[in-house]
């Protein structure tokens, strides 16, 4: 190599790295560092995102589908970079942004072509009809077994073929007539061909695990390719050899492949589940867990663990409970036991849903906070509900706080933020018009306890004493004493009285506030209310004398024994596990309507929740309301 020689290829190959680094060093430095470094890191899928993000931005695309989908990724990343922040370990955030990738792209569809012209080097998928036109050199022509062509010929039942040669012969085709227009125009494709044809079938319908014969037309194929018009079904099946499948004798392709062919002996598969289990020991332990679950008695995969002082409330003062934790605990023990013992939460991961900006959790989040809000605004300017300028006070804040939450939660488009803006705006009215001739009432807005430097509210137990935290939306003043207000932005249904007081454990926010409620203010509660200030809630109001509620203290005992006896059990009722953050772990299913739901954990304690000592708890729990009215009844009557 010459010395100019070797000067240009030395220029050329730096120019080609500095082009190369120009690409590569922007992606790079979007992109966080996810080797360890002597620790552990985290990241989160929005940081990921942005790496993504710079990524796409410099792809060059070319086709339609191709820009499609790159337009698609880029809306997926932006959205993700914006919402998902929380960080975890790097495969989990690799994890959530893939899932948030997957995503369907059409085939193109050119004005004034049809939708079966395809670009060259791609698979071209027609119909017959349509097949053979475009001169291509090889073509395979599929399903040609002998239930698909050219078909059962069965009369239409709506009007038979005598009917139909009765009526007008040559305008109304026969199911013969029908089998031979399908036989001409796969014969008229054929003919079009060109270059290399290869005709398969299926040979086997696994949902019936029956071997199914080819079509007529391939052995007709298969005489003329011989060149003998005298072959029969038996010589195509014997010329055309082992079928292709998924097992096969052939070099294994892929990790299915090779499974197959380890377990395979003289075309019959052997039992492979000791030695996979030997080898896969946590895989064995999921099997045995399987098992246990099924089992008839209660054990560590239904819940039922060592007992443990730390866990138990009253003898751990540095754990402080919420309404919503003994609500979970009522409800499910082992919902408490994933949320309070282990700490799993779900993973912040919001539903990309193109037709909706905010979910229930956002949208309660928005009113519960355009409500404390609009009241405290309101007292200060001097206004009153019923006024115009308090509805149109309530409106404003409305859209401050949607300003707001755009940037927290960016919309996924115009129409669908108006829309829920629209929609949002009737809920405002409808708490301003439930506020009309009481808004001079409210003595605590957003009364919190227990959180940041607030002192948690003590409740006194049988066995000792519990903390608890929590924020109450309102405390109203009243002539007989202090109403406790919390807002509810869904439906009345879950906190109507046909479930009693408590709904069998269910339902303890109402105690919690009560009480809480007259330790922070030093007065005395005389009921507990949920108001439903939407147009869904309806302005509903349902309320709780103090005197029901407080008979719940003997019934949050109850439930923190089982807490005690570390006995963390399901709930009996399936119901419960519809909105449940941990449906995956324990298998919940829906069919596609979400209108039968199925668990299996909550099938199993309904089976036996009669029978298990374990149980005797939470039976108490949910006919505490008809146990307390029926002692009322007897003390009546000796009295």
């Amino acid at each position: 190599e010459t010395e100019p020689a070797a000067r240009r290829r030395v220029e050329r190959e730096r120019g080609e790295l500095e082009a190369l680094q120009s690409i590569i060093g922007p992606i790079l430095e979007a992109t966080p560092r996810l080797e360890r470094d002597g620790e552990d890191r985290t990241v989160s899928p929005a940081a990921l995102a942005s790496g993504l993000r710079t990524f796409l931005a410099g792809l060059a695309v070319g086709d339609e589908p191709a820009t499609t989908a790159r337009d698609r990724l880029v809306g997926i990343a932006d959205r993700v970079a914006a919402t998902l922040h929380r960080e975890t370990r790097p495969p989990a955030a690799i994890a959530l942004l893939r899932r948030h990738l997957e995503i369907r792209v059409p085939a193109p569809q050119r004005e004034g072509a049809a939708p079966w012209v395809s670009d060259g080097g791609h698979i071209h998928l027609s119909d017959v009809e349509h097949g053979g036109y475009s001169g291509r050199p090889a073509t395979f022509v599929v399903g040609l077994d002998a239930d698909r062509f050219p078909g059962a010929g069965l009369q239409d039942p709506l009007l038979l073929d005598a009917q139909r040669r009765a009526l007008d012969p040559g305008a109304l085709p026969t199911a013969a007539d029908r089998l031979a227009a399908r036989r001409f125009a796969l014969a008229s494709c054929l003919a079009r061909l060109r270059g290399r044809v290869t005709l398969s079938y299926s040979a086997w319908e696994p949902t019936e695990a029956r071997a199914v014969a080819p079509a007529s037309i391939v052995l007709d194929a298969y005489r003329a390719a011989t060149g003998s018009r005298t072959r029969s079904f038996e010589d195509l099946l014997e010329g055309l050899g082992d079928a292709a499948s998924a097992v096969g004798r052939t070099a294994p392709l892929d990790a299915t492949d090779v499974w197959f062919q380890a377990l395979e002996s003289d075309g019959i598969l052997a039992s492979g589940i000791d030695v996979v289990r030997a080898a896969y020991p946590g895989l064995d332990a999921g099997l045995d867990a399987a098992v246990a679950r099924t089992s008839d008695a209660a054990t560590a995969h239904h819940g039922v663990i060592t007992p443990r002082s730390s866990l138990d409330p009253r003898a751990n003062h540095d754990l402080v409970l919420s309404a919503s934790g003994l609500e979970d605990l009522g409800t499910c023990g082992l919902r408490y036991f994933y949320k309070y013992a282990l700490g799993v939460r779900k993973p912040d991961e919001p539903e990309l849903d193109p037709d909706v900006w905010l979910n229930a959790m956002d949208r309660g989040r928005l009113l519960h906070g355009v409500f404390e809000a609009l009241l405290s605004e309101a007292r200060a300017a001097g206004l009153e509900a019923g006024e115009e300028a308090f509805t149109a006070l309530a409106l404003e804040i409305l859209d401050r706080e949607l300003r707001r939450m755009a940037l927290e939660v960016p919309p996924p488009g115009e129409a669908v933020r108006l829309r829920e803006r629209r929609e949002l705006r009737a809920d405002v009215r409808s708490f301003a018009h439930m506020l009309e001739g009481g808004d001079d009432r409210w003595r605590a807005l957003e009364l919190k306890f227990g959180f940041g430097g607030d002192p948690p509210a003590p409740l006194e137990l049988e066995r000792g004493e519990i903390r608890l935290r929590g924020a109450i939306d309102r405390v109203d003043e009243s002539s007989d004493g202090l109403v406790v207000v919390d807002y509810k932005t869904g439906r009345t249904s879950h906190y109507e009285r046909r479930h009693g007081v408590f709904h069998g454990g269910r339902r303890l926010q109402h105690l919690v506030y009560t009480l809480a409620a007259e330790w922070a203010l030093g007065s005395a509660v005389s009921r507990m209310e949920y108001h439903f200030p939407t147009w869904r809630g309806q302005n509903e109001v349902i309320a709780f004398e103090r005197d029901e509620v407080v008979r719940g203290i003997g019934l949050v005992d109850r439930l923190l024994r089982t807490v005690a006896d570390g006995r963390f059990l399901p709930t009996e009722n399936a119901d419960d596990c519809r909105f449940c953050d941990y449906r995956p772990i324990c298998r919940h299913r829906t069919d596609g309507w979400r209108r039968d739901w199925r668990t299996p954990l909550a099938d199993w304690a309904e089976e036996h929740f009669e029978t298990l000592p374990e149980y005797r708890e939470r039976r108490d729990t949910r006919v505490w309301d008809d146990t307390f009215l029926a002692e009322l009844e007897a003390h009546g009557e000796a009295s």
